[in-house]
């Protein structure tokens, strides 16, 4: 039976949504594909498995995708002596006639390891898939704060640096207002 709900409401019903992973699943195990289920938010298993493949593969790897958590992550996680991986949007912006590819080494190269290091500290901090966003930052902001602001940064390294009790946590945010 064919289905002529649009695709946005028929998934937004999470049984339909679950149902057509169930069979997706399935359809793809039969044909002798891989398949990996989340848990939870796919993003990190995606990126772990793009860079599994890239480490253990014979091959580059390109992870198609819209969602630019996946770039953050693949930036954070990816092993510089592995093979190649390229993140490919599979959504144009509006302008271009071209989707974007990045490669995720020289982006990584580009941006420095220290900025690396606490992508996963951006990424959490300022909104993710599970975690809403600051009022008004984006990724894009936080990055260029991250690397013009001596002050952010103080306040990421405190957030990295090991677990806090929340009595420093409390401190540290009387300490900004």
């Amino acid at each position: 039976m064919s289905c002529k709900t649009k695709k946005e409401i028929f998934l937004s019903n999470i049984e339909n949504k679950q149902q057509f992973i169930n069979l997706l699943t399935k359809k793809l195990s039969e044909k002798g594909c891989k398949t990996f289920r989340a848990s939870g938010d796919a993003d990190t298993l995606i990126v772990q498995t793009a860079v599994s493949c890239a480490a253990n593969g014979g091959q580059d790897v390109v992870l198609v995708g819209e969602d630019t958590d996946l770039l953050l992550l693949l930036c954070y996680h990816a092993d510089m002596t592995a093979r190649n991986i390229y993140f490919k949007s599979d959504t144009k912006k509006k302008t271009a006639k071209k989707f974007r590819i990045w490669d995720v080494k020289m982006t990584k190269t580009a941006l420095g390891e220290e900025t690396c290091s606490f992508l996963s500290f951006i990424h959490a901090i300022l909104g993710c898939d599970t975690t809403s966003q600051v009022h008004g930052i984006g990724k894009g902001i936080a990055l260029k704060k991250w690397m013009n602001n001596d002050h952010f940064k103080e306040h990421a390294v405190f957030f990295m640096s090991g677990n806090k009790s929340k009595d420093e946590v409390k401190k540290l945010v009387k300490s900004l207002v």
